[in-house]
C-alpha cells in the first residue's frame, strides 16, 4: 500500500493496484529532483487509464502543474494536435517567458495565431516548447500526461523529443500510457530523460475476485455471489474492462452462471465489445460510428451529421446509459478507446467512405475536411488531391514538415494519371519535407522511385541532384559526389542546372578532402554562369 503521507487515495475501483499506486507515489515524491519518466504499460482494458487518472489527480494535489493530452487514432494525421492539447489555455492569461519569435512560433503551430509571415521552422517550435517547460517548472514541478502515446501525431512527437532531451535538472516528468508491442513513438526519449534515473515502469495487476468485487460495487453499484467472482476473474483474465463487460452481460441475463460450469463468453475482449455494440439500436450505432470517425466529436457536429437529427438526443442518451460514451459540455468522448476502434475498424469499407463523405461536409476546419475527403475517396480525385495539397501548405506554414510530407503523399496517390505534372511536383515537395523533418530514408525512397521511372536527361539530373543531398546527410560525401557526377553527365546543355550541380560538387569533393577537385568544380560553375 502507499506509505503514509501519500497523495494517492485507494478508491474502491482501484483495489488490487496497491503496488502500482505505491510506485506512482514514489515517482511523484521524487519528481522535484529532476527529469523523470513514468511508463504505464498494459493491454487494452487493464486499467492504464485509471492509473493515469490517479497519477494526474495526485500530482495536482501535491501542487504540481499538469499538462495533459489524450491522443486518439483519428488525430494521428493532424498537425500538432497533441502539442496543442498540452498547451491549451496556457497563453490566455499571461505571456510566457519566451522571446517573441519563439512565442509566435508556438502560437502559429498550435493554431492560436495565423501564420501571416514566414512560417516557423520545426526547430523554432521545439526551442519554444523547451522554453515553456523550463519556465513552468521554475514555479513548481511539471508533469506531462500522455494517454495514449501510440496515437500522438508525428510533429508533436518530434517537438517533445527535442525538448525532453535537453532538460537538465528541471523538475519535469512525463507519464505515458503504452501497450506492449506498440511501435515506439518516442523511441529512447523516456529512457534518456535522466542519466541518473531510469523510467519507472508500472504494469496494472490482473484483478482477483476481491478486487473485482470492489470494482463492480464502484462502477455498477452491484455485487455478485462469492461463487461467481472467481469465474468472472478466470474468464476475463483479471482484465477490468473485460470483467465489467462480462458483469454487465450477466446483469442483462445474456450470460448464464450455471454452477460448476465456466462462463460462456467470447474469446477476446474485442469480440465481446463488438458483440455488445452490435446489439445497440441502429440510431445509437449510427451516432457512435460518426463519433468514432471524427477527431473531436461534439453534440453539435453529431447532430449535423445525423441522418435523423431529431432522434440524435435520444440516441446519445442511450449510448451514455450503455456506458459507451460520456458528455462534458458539448463534447462527447468514448469511455474507452476500444469502443471507438472496434466501431471504426468493424465498418465495411463502403460504410466508412460514406461516413467520411458526410463528415467532410460538417467539420469546421479545412485540414480535417481534406482528410475526410481523402478517406472517402475510392480512387484518384483531382479535387481531393488539391485539398490535401492545400492542407500540406498550411502544415508547412506552421512548422510541421513531417505532416506536410504525409499530406502530399496522400495527394500524390489521389492525383489522376492525366495530371502527371502535379504528381511530379507533389512527389518532389514530399521528399523535400521528409528531408526537412529528418526522414532521409523516406526522402530517398521517393527520389529513387522517381529516378527509376525517368529517362536519362536534365529532368532525371535534377532528381539525382536532390538525391545527392539526401545521401550526403544519410551516408557520405563520396556517395553524394558520385550521384552529382552522374547528374552532371545527364544535365547536358542545361546551363543553370549544370552550374548548380558544379556548385554542389565543389562542396561535396572538398568535404571528401579533394581541394584541387573542388577548385576545378568551382571554376566550372563560374564559367557556366558568366
Amino acid at each position: 500500500m502507499a506509505r503514509a503521507g501519500s497523495a494517492l487515495a485507494m478508491p474502491e475501483e482501484m483495489v488490487g493496484q496497491a503496488e502500482a499506486l505505491d510506485s506512482i507515489q514514489r515517482f511523484l515524491h521524487d519528481l522535484p529532483l529532476g527529469p523523470a519518466a513514468l511508463v504505464l504499460e498494459g493491454e487494452v482494458g487493464t486499467g492504464k487509464s485509471a492509473l493515469m487518472t490517479a497519477t494526474v489527480a495526485a500530482a495536482r494535489s501535491r501542487g504540481h502543474r499538469v499538462l495533459a493530452c489524450r491522443p486518439i487514432e483519428s488525430e494521428r494525421a493532424m498537425t500538432f494536435a497533441a502539442l496543442g492539447d498540452l498547451l491549451q489555455g496556457l497563453f490566455k492569461d499571461r505571456h510566457p517567458d519566451l522571446p517573441e519569435p519563439q512565442y509566435r512560433a508556438l502560437r502559429v503551430a498550435t493554431l492560436m495565431e495565423d501564420p501571416g509571415g514566414p512560417p516557423p521552422d520545426q526547430r523554432s517550435v521545439s526551442v519554444a516548447t523547451l522554453g515553456v517547460l523550463r519556465s513552468l517548472s521554475r514555479h513548481s514541478p511539471l508533469l506531462l500526461a500522455i494517454d495514449d502515446l501510440k496515437w500522438m501525431d508525428a510533429p508533436s512527437v518530434r517537438v517533445l523529443e527535442f525538448a525532453l532531451r535537453r532538460l537538465d535538472t528541471e523538475p519535469v516528468g512525463v507519464v505515458a500510457a503504452v501497450r506492449p508491442g506498440d511501435p515506439s513513438v518516442m523511441p529512447t526519449i523516456l529512457d534518456d530523460m535522466s542519466a541518473e534515473r531510469r523510467p519507472t515502469r508500472v504494469t496494472p495487476a490482473p484483478l482477483g475476485p476481491d478486487a473485482l468485487d470492489g470494482l463492480f460495487r464502484a462502477r455498477l453499484g452491484e455485487s455478485f455471489p462469492r461463487s461467481v467472482l472467481p469465474r468472472i476473474a478466470a474468464a476475463s483474465g483479471g482484465n477490468p474492462l473485460f470483467a465489467l463487460e462480462i458483469a454487465r452481460a450477466m446483469l442483462r441475463g445474456e450470460i448464464r452462471r450455471d454452477a460448476g460450469k465456466s462462463l460462456s463468453v467470447p474469446a477476446t475482449l474485442q469480440q465481446f465489445v463488438g458483440n455488445r455494440l452490435a446489439d445497440l439500436p441502429m440510431d445509437v450505432r449510427e451516432l457512435l460510428l460518426f463519433a468514432a470517425a471524427v477527431s473531436e466529436p461534439t453534440i453539435d457536429l453529431l447532430r449535423r451529421a445525423a441522418r435523423r437529427p431529431e432522434r440524435m438526443a435520444a440516441a446519445l442518451d442511450l449510448a451514455e446509459q450503455a456506458g459507451v460514451v460520456e458528455r462534458a459540455g458539448d463534447s462527447v468522448r468514448f469511455t474507452h478507446p476500444l469502443f471507438a476502434s472496434t466501431l471504426y475498424h468493424g465498418m465495411p469499407a463502403q460504410t466508412r467512405r460514406e461516413l467520411h463523405t458526410i463528415l467532410a461536409g460538417v467539420v469546421a476546419g479545412p485540414d480535417e475536411r481534406a482528410l475526410h475527403l481523402a478517406m472517402a475517396a475510392e480512387g484518384p480525385d483531382g479535387a481531393v488531391a488539391a485539398a490535401l495539397d492545400a492542407a500540406a501548405r498550411r502544415a508547412a506554414s506552421r512548422g510541421a514538415p513531417d505532416a506536410a510530407a504525409d499530406l502530399l503523399e496522400q495527394a500524390r496517390r489521389l492525383t489522376p494519371d492525366a495530371d502527371a505534372a502535379a504528381r511530379y511536383r507533389r512527389s518532389i515537395e514530399a521528399s523535400e519535407h521528409h528531408f526537412a523533418a529528418g526522414d532521409t530514408g523516406r526522402a530517398r525512397q521517393l527520389l529513387e522511385g522517381m529516378a527509376a521511372t525517368l529517362q536519362p536527361g536534365p529532368e532525371r539530373a535534377g532528381i539525382l541532384r536532390r538525391l545527392a543531398r539526401v545521401r550526403y546527410r544519410s551516408d557520405s560525401c563520396a556517395i553524394a559526389a558520385d550521384l552529382l557526377g552522374r547528374a552532371l553527365e545527364e544535365a547536358g546543355n542545361a546551363t543553370e542546372l549544370g552550374a548548380g550541380i558544379q556548385r554542389d560538387l565543389t562542396w561535396a569533393v572538398v568535404l571528401c578532402g579533394d581541394v584541387r577537385g573542388a577548385a576545378e568544380h568551382a571554376s566550372a560553375a563560374l564559367r557556366l554562369v558568366q
